[in-house]
């Protein structure tokens, strides 16, 4: 049979918010956030995460049927939010940004997503006000600070440019997870697409 696998990066939401602080050329223990974000500055995360993040594991690289887990202060519940909110739809060209899953108060369950979402995410936010990050992103409970929604943005466009993955498959869960059975990503509530 097949062999679920998992594998854990080194970059946490706050190593990350804590790099584009110290990028930005302040000092992370004087001011927390790195609010407003331009895009400027989160492509040179990106670039700063590319030449950081670890080599993938030679069966995670390019691979397909990836599964991210988390629950609503993950990075991929704020990335499912924003596709399902549309915000994302006016920083694409025709690129497909994948489906969402929403249960009946209208919060991210599951998705399969793609880099361009995250590429579009990452547009949509960056300039925002650590105000208007919390209206739009960070109102839910268990949300993380406004802070945090660049750099996790960031966080999931590097890896999956680093790791050669085109999309991914996310369903809400509750704790951390050491690892999910599944024989299909469907049986995840998401609707996926054979590549």
């Amino acid at each position: 049979g097949e062999q679920l696998r998992m594998h854990l990066g080194a970059f946490g939401d706050a190593v990350v918010t804590a790099m584009l602080v110290e990028m930005q050329g302040r000092s992370f223990a004087a001011k927390q956030s790195p609010n407003p974000v331009s895009n400027k500055e989160a492509c040179d995360l990106i670039s700063l995460l590319l030449e950081r993040l670890p080599t993938a594991p030679s069966w995670l690289k390019g691979s397909q049927g990836v599964v991210a887990i988390g629950g609503r202060n993950s990075m991929f519940f704020l990335l499912a939010d924003m596709v399902n909110s549309g915000v994302c739809d006016a920083f694409v060209n025709g690129e497909d940004l994948g489906t969402v899953q929403v249960d009946s108060d209208n919060c991210p369950e599951s998705c399969e997503l793609t880099a361009a979402a995250a590429k579009a995410a990452i547009k949509a936010a960056a300039g925002c006000s650590e105000d208007d990050l919390a209206k739009q992103w960070c109102w839910r409970p268990n949300s993380d600070p406004p802070a945090m929604v660049l750099p996790k943005l960031c966080l999931i466009a590097a890896s999956l440019e680093s790791f050669g993955i085109s999309s991914f498959v996310w369903s809400r869960t509750v704790g951390n997870c050491p690892g999910i059975a599944i024989s299909e990503p469907a049986e995840l509530g998401c609707a996926h697409a054979d590549n």
